[in-house]
């Protein structure tokens, strides 16, 4: 099968994940790197968008850097302990906004939201799954990197034109 992928002249991708660094599986590891060389090789990626907390942010943040010639921007949240911080880490910061309205700038501006969650089912709190639920009521494609190595459910909206071709999954960088 071949895959056809039609985003915009100009990509903006978003992450949103677990802050618990125990909690990410090799698989989801493997699984967001392989994306973002796939994503940085087979499109014009104008920007990667995270919320600048540990765990997944951090591990997009320093894949993004380590595989790609960008320079992450960062959206830090108020009232997060468990944050990166701003001293030593490149990347061009926002100012920091509260969480949610934060997670809402960070879907407002990008047309592709990965969730990189700790659960395998979609939870009624938590702001991995708000961002989830709000990229999934706008335009944005959603891609979920399960914990279990199952590829999920996807949605692929309005511009996009995606097979059922998850060959990237398993492409090694």
């Amino acid at each position: 099968m071949t895959t056809t992928i039609l985003f915009p002249e100009a990509l903006d991708v978003m992450v949103t994940g677990t802050r618990h660094w125990h909690s990410i599986t090799p698989w989801q590891v493997q699984s967001l790197s392989n994306l973002i060389v796939w994503l940085d090789s087979h499109h014009t990626v104008r920007s990667w968008h995270h919320g600048g907390c540990t765990g997944v942010d951090a591990l997009f943040h320093a894949l993004v850097l380590g595989l790609t010639r960008a320079v992450p921007v960062i959206h830090p949240a108020t009232g997060i302990s468990d944050r990166l911080k701003q001293e030593g880490i490149g990347g061009h910061w926002r100012e920091p906004a509260p969480p949610y309205r934060r997670n809402d700038v960070m879907v407002e501006e990008t047309a592709l939201t990965i969730v990189v969650p700790m659960q395998m089912e979609p939870q009624v709190s938590g702001g991995t799954w708000y961002t989830y639920g709000r990229a999934m009521q706008s335009t944005n494609s959603v891609q979920v990197i399960w914990p279990d190595a199952k590829p999920g459910p996807n949605y692929y909206r309005g511009v996009y034109d995606i097979y059922e071709d998850e060959r990237w999954l398993y492409a090694m960088p």
